[in-house]
């Protein structure tokens, strides 16, 4: 009776030290307090900038406020992403967006929610933008509007080419031009 007597009191003193190692061990945890990390992430970063730069030249400079890396399918899952795109004259295309996909490979992006398109004196916003990094060309099949001090104008859907600096509306294309047209 005395060995199983004191067995128990050995082994209630044992569970409360574990208790207690165990809730120590807890405490120095750190919290991270408002960030979830979403399932299948390999690491989360937060406030991250990247670059891309193809024979010496700036192409564009991403800067997300977190980043989780997917590694199994080798893709970044970007919030709040802002992307500056490097033109040949010299400007900058600057894009933001709620959320955002970077492909680790391709170095393409897709971005979606709220998506707006500084350019000069320019805003265009859509729904969804992608962006191909081999061709340099952005494109959304969802409707966009742009506003600006020559125009306004509405379509259903956007292509850019970076590299020639054009860009295409298709759809429903509508618009106010504000210039002195001369014929």
């Amino acid at each position: 009776l005395k060995r199983l007597l004191l067995a128990a009191i050995v082994l209630a003193i044992g569970g409360v030290v574990a208790v207690f190692v165990v809730f120590r061990w807890l405490e120095s945890v750190p919290q991270m307090d408002g960030i979830t990390i979403q399932s299948g992430t390999e690491m989360s970063l937060h406030k991250v900038n990247q670059t891309a730069i193809t024979n010496g030249i700036k192409e564009w400079t991403l800067n997300a406020e977190t980043v989780d890396l997917m590694g199994t399918s080798k893709k970044m899952r970007l919030t709040k992403p802002t992307v500056d795109f490097f033109m040949q004259d010299g400007s900058t295309l600057h894009v933001t967006a709620d959320e955002g996909v970077l492909m680790i490979d391709s170095k393409d992006i897709s971005a979606s929610g709220d998506v707006h398109i500084h350019h000069k004196d320019y805003l265009l916003v859509t729904q969804s933008l992608e962006y191909s990094h081999q061709s340099r060309r952005l494109f959304t099949d969802n409707p966009v509007e742009i506003e600006g001090p020559r125009l306004d104008l509405s379509a259903d859907s956007l292509f850019v080419d970076l590299e020639a600096q054009q860009i295409i509306f298709e759809g429903n294309v509508e618009g106010k031009i504000r210039e002195a047209l001369t014929f």
